[in-house]
């Protein structure tokens, strides 16, 4: 029901703050890997994590949020920060290659009217595709 009224009836409703986080942390990376694509050269860590912490206090305080339970705000935005650090010093910095950021792919279905989309996080120049995730139930992975 709720995939029907966004997408068939286009109504929609403010992020959860784990959502906004998820938000937030795909487009730091995004930003780090689509200049990378054109430079070839990693952002600092800095700046990768300033960016999402920036986008997601920027949300915040325009209202872009629908929950926060229970704790503060920051109690969820810092320790997604320290993850997003390790995971980029770690395994980002010279050693992705990427080659498509925020790639829309569709396909469809035989016998089935319906086209079905999708958005690659990031595709690396040896073929592996990587769909970040940031969630309350198994933390940050990367799925590839």
């Amino acid at each position: 029901m709720r995939w029907s009224f966004k997408y068939v009836k286009g109504i929609t409703k403010s992020p959860t703050v784990q959502m906004l986080l998820g938000q937030c942390y795909h487009k730091a990376l995004a930003l780090n890997f689509t200049q990378k694509r054109v430079t070839g050269i990693d952002l600092p860590a800095n700046d990768v994590v300033l960016h999402f912490t920036t986008t997601f206090d920027e949300a915040v305080s325009r209202g872009e949020i629908g929950s926060a339970p229970g704790l503060g705000l920051d109690s969820y935005r810092d320790p997604v920060a320290r993850l997003l650090r390790h995971y980029y010093q770690t395994y980002v910095i010279d050693k992705m290659e990427p080659i498509l950021t925020e790639h829309e792919v569709t396909c469809s279905i035989p016998d089935c009217n319906r086209v079905f989309a999708g958005i690659i996080d990031v595709q690396l120049s040896d073929g592996t595709i990587i769909d970040f995730k940031v969630s309350a139930r198994t933390g940050l992975s990367p799925c590839s």
